[in-house]
Protein backbone atom coordinates (compact mmCIF):
# COMPACT_ATOMS: atom_id res chain seq x y z
CA UNK A 1 0.00 0.00 0.00
CA UNK A 2 1.29 3.50 -0.86
CA UNK A 3 0.61 6.21 1.68
CA UNK A 4 1.87 9.49 3.08
CA UNK A 5 2.56 9.26 6.80
CA UNK A 6 2.26 13.02 7.25
CA UNK A 7 -1.25 13.62 5.91
CA UNK A 8 -2.41 9.97 5.98
CA UNK A 9 -3.53 9.93 2.35
CA UNK A 10 -3.70 6.44 0.82
CA UNK A 11 -2.98 6.13 -2.88
CA UNK A 12 -4.24 3.57 -5.39
CA UNK A 13 -2.13 0.51 -6.02
CA UNK A 14 -2.08 1.62 -9.65
CA UNK A 15 -0.56 4.97 -8.71
CA UNK A 16 2.69 5.76 -10.52
CA UNK A 17 4.07 7.48 -7.42
CA UNK A 18 7.48 6.10 -6.53
CA UNK A 19 8.37 5.36 -2.89
CA UNK A 20 9.90 8.41 -1.15
CA UNK A 21 8.53 10.80 -3.77
CA UNK A 22 6.90 13.99 -2.49
CA UNK A 23 3.27 13.67 -1.50
CA UNK A 24 1.14 15.22 -4.28
CA UNK A 25 -1.49 16.45 -1.82
CA UNK A 26 -1.58 20.24 -1.69
CA UNK A 27 0.24 21.83 1.29
CA UNK A 28 1.59 18.46 2.49
CA UNK A 29 5.37 18.25 2.87
CA UNK A 30 5.41 14.51 3.42
CA UNK A 31 6.77 11.64 1.37
CA UNK A 32 5.03 8.65 -0.14
CA UNK A 33 6.08 5.31 1.31
CA UNK A 34 5.07 1.73 0.59
CA UNK A 35 3.86 -0.33 3.55
CA UNK A 36 2.46 -3.83 3.91
CA UNK A 37 -1.34 -3.64 4.14
CA UNK A 38 -1.57 -5.64 7.36
CA UNK A 39 0.67 -3.26 9.32
CA UNK A 40 -0.45 0.00 7.69
CA UNK A 41 -2.94 1.07 10.39
CA UNK A 42 -0.35 0.53 13.11
CA UNK A 43 2.27 2.61 11.30
CA UNK A 44 -0.21 5.40 10.61
CA UNK A 45 -1.20 5.56 14.29
CA UNK A 46 2.41 5.61 15.49
CA UNK A 47 3.41 8.40 13.12
CA UNK A 48 0.28 10.43 13.84
CA UNK A 49 1.08 10.28 17.55
CA UNK A 50 4.66 11.39 16.94
CA UNK A 51 6.51 8.07 17.14
CA UNK A 52 8.19 8.40 13.76
CA UNK A 53 9.00 5.12 12.00
CA UNK A 54 11.71 4.62 9.40
CA UNK A 55 10.85 1.17 8.07
CA UNK A 56 8.74 -1.84 8.98
CA UNK A 57 7.80 -5.37 8.02
CA UNK A 58 4.53 -7.20 8.63
CA UNK A 59 6.22 -10.60 8.55
CA UNK A 60 5.95 -13.38 5.98
CA UNK A 61 5.31 -17.11 6.11
CA UNK A 62 8.55 -17.78 4.21
CA UNK A 63 10.87 -15.72 6.41
CA UNK A 64 10.91 -12.20 7.87
CA UNK A 65 9.38 -11.53 11.30
CA UNK A 66 7.11 -8.55 12.12
CA UNK A 67 9.24 -5.55 13.07
CA UNK A 68 9.35 -1.75 13.24
CA UNK A 69 12.44 0.42 13.08
CA UNK A 70 12.07 3.93 14.52
CA UNK A 71 14.00 7.09 13.76
CA UNK A 72 17.21 7.52 15.74
CA UNK A 73 15.64 10.04 18.13
CA UNK A 74 13.37 7.29 19.48
CA UNK A 75 14.78 5.01 22.16
CA UNK A 76 13.63 2.57 24.85
CA UNK A 77 12.77 5.51 27.12
CA UNK A 78 10.23 6.78 24.60
CA UNK A 79 7.77 4.00 25.51
CA UNK A 80 6.43 2.76 28.81
CA UNK A 81 6.01 -0.72 27.32
CA UNK A 82 6.42 -2.68 24.13
CA UNK A 83 3.87 -4.98 22.46
CA UNK A 84 3.11 -8.41 23.91
CA UNK A 85 5.78 -11.03 23.04
CA UNK A 86 7.89 -8.45 21.16
CA UNK A 87 11.50 -7.75 22.06
CA UNK A 88 13.53 -4.62 21.45
CA UNK A 89 17.09 -3.90 20.38
CA UNK A 90 19.29 -1.34 18.65
CA UNK A 91 19.85 -2.39 15.05
CA UNK A 92 23.12 -2.19 13.10
CA UNK A 93 22.29 1.38 12.01
CA UNK A 94 21.70 2.56 15.57
CA UNK A 95 17.90 2.64 15.34
CA UNK A 96 15.54 1.38 18.03
CA UNK A 97 13.70 -1.70 16.78
CA UNK A 98 10.86 -3.82 18.12
CA UNK A 99 10.51 -7.29 16.66
CA UNK A 100 8.43 -10.42 17.14
CA UNK A 101 10.70 -13.44 16.89
CA UNK A 102 8.64 -16.33 15.52
CA UNK A 103 9.92 -19.82 16.22
CA UNK A 104 7.22 -21.67 14.26
CA UNK A 105 8.54 -23.36 11.13
CA UNK A 106 5.44 -24.39 9.17
CA UNK A 107 3.65 -21.82 7.00
CA UNK A 108 0.35 -22.30 8.84
CA UNK A 109 1.84 -21.86 12.30
CA UNK A 110 3.92 -18.88 11.18
CA UNK A 111 0.83 -17.22 9.70
CA UNK A 112 -1.09 -17.73 12.95
CA UNK A 113 1.76 -16.23 14.99
CA UNK A 114 2.18 -13.31 12.58
CA UNK A 115 -1.52 -12.44 12.65
CA UNK A 116 -1.71 -12.65 16.45
CA UNK A 117 1.40 -10.47 16.71
CA UNK A 118 0.02 -7.84 14.33
CA UNK A 119 -3.20 -7.61 16.36
CA UNK A 120 -1.16 -7.11 19.56
CA UNK A 121 0.96 -4.52 17.76
CA UNK A 122 -2.10 -2.55 16.61
CA UNK A 123 -3.63 -2.67 20.08
CA UNK A 124 -0.36 -1.41 21.59
CA UNK A 125 -0.10 1.48 19.14
CA UNK A 126 -3.75 2.42 19.70
CA UNK A 127 -3.28 2.56 23.48
CA UNK A 128 -0.03 4.55 23.43
CA UNK A 129 -0.31 7.99 24.95
CA UNK A 130 -0.20 10.85 22.47
CA UNK A 131 2.87 12.91 23.42
CA UNK A 132 2.68 16.56 24.41
CA UNK A 133 4.95 18.97 22.59
CA UNK A 134 7.01 21.88 23.87
CA UNK A 135 9.53 24.20 22.28
CA UNK A 136 12.66 25.00 24.28
CA UNK A 137 14.59 28.01 23.03
CA UNK A 138 18.12 28.87 24.16
CA UNK A 139 19.69 32.28 23.67
CA UNK A 140 23.27 31.59 22.55
CA UNK A 141 24.44 35.21 22.32
CA UNK A 142 27.07 34.68 25.04
CA UNK A 143 28.58 31.69 23.25
CA UNK A 144 26.77 29.16 25.46
CA UNK A 145 26.24 25.73 23.90
CA UNK A 146 23.70 23.54 25.75
CA UNK A 147 25.50 20.25 25.17
CA UNK A 148 24.53 18.94 28.59
CA UNK A 149 20.89 19.78 27.93
CA UNK A 150 21.03 17.81 24.69
CA UNK A 151 22.34 14.81 26.62
CA UNK A 152 19.58 15.21 29.21
CA UNK A 153 16.90 15.19 26.54
CA UNK A 154 18.33 12.35 24.48
CA UNK A 155 18.84 10.13 27.52
CA UNK A 156 15.40 10.55 29.05
CA UNK A 157 12.96 11.61 26.34
CA UNK A 158 12.56 11.52 22.62
CA UNK A 159 13.84 14.59 20.83
CA UNK A 160 12.19 15.36 17.53
CA UNK A 161 13.74 18.48 16.12
CA UNK A 162 16.66 20.82 16.62
CA UNK A 163 17.19 24.05 14.77
CA UNK A 164 19.30 27.20 14.95
CA UNK A 165 18.31 30.67 13.79
CA UNK A 166 19.39 34.29 14.07
CA UNK A 167 17.29 37.24 15.10
CA UNK A 168 18.58 40.81 15.39
CA UNK A 169 22.17 39.60 15.45
CA UNK A 170 21.57 37.03 18.21
CA UNK A 171 21.77 33.26 17.75
CA UNK A 172 19.13 30.95 19.16
CA UNK A 173 18.91 27.18 19.41
CA UNK A 174 15.41 25.75 19.26
CA UNK A 175 14.42 22.27 20.41
CA UNK A 176 11.06 20.72 19.64
CA UNK A 177 10.49 17.92 22.14
CA UNK A 178 7.67 15.40 22.32
CA UNK A 179 7.11 13.76 25.68
CA UNK A 180 4.40 11.52 27.10
CA UNK A 181 1.86 13.45 29.21
CA UNK A 182 2.93 11.74 32.43
CA UNK A 183 6.47 13.10 31.95
CA UNK A 184 5.48 16.58 30.85
CA UNK A 185 5.66 18.35 34.21
CA UNK A 186 8.98 16.67 34.99
CA UNK A 187 10.38 17.87 31.67
CA UNK A 188 9.43 21.47 32.46
CA UNK A 189 11.06 21.12 35.89
CA UNK A 190 14.23 19.69 34.32
CA UNK A 191 14.42 22.55 31.82
CA UNK A 192 14.00 25.19 34.52
CA UNK A 193 16.54 23.46 36.78
CA UNK A 194 19.02 23.35 33.92
CA UNK A 195 18.45 27.03 33.25
CA UNK A 196 19.05 27.99 36.89
CA UNK A 197 22.11 25.77 37.30
CA UNK A 198 23.77 27.08 34.15
CA UNK A 199 22.65 30.70 34.49
CA UNK A 200 21.16 30.80 31.00
CA UNK A 201 17.91 32.18 29.65
CA UNK A 202 15.53 29.47 28.47
CA UNK A 203 12.10 30.12 26.97
CA UNK A 204 9.59 27.28 27.22
CA UNK A 205 6.77 27.40 24.67
CA UNK A 206 3.98 24.84 25.14
CA UNK A 207 2.16 23.54 22.05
Amino acid sequence: MKTCLVCGEIFSRKSTLEPYSHCPKFSCNGYVVEIDDSILSTIQILNRKGYKTECCCSGYTWGSDPSIHFYSNINENSFQSIPKNFTSKIDKDGRYEIILKISSTTAIERLKSINEGLVDLLEWATNLQTPKSIMVQFDLHNGFEPIEFKKLVEDKLHLFDLDMFEDDGRVFQLYKILVSPDRFEQLCEDVNSFSDANDVIVDIIEN
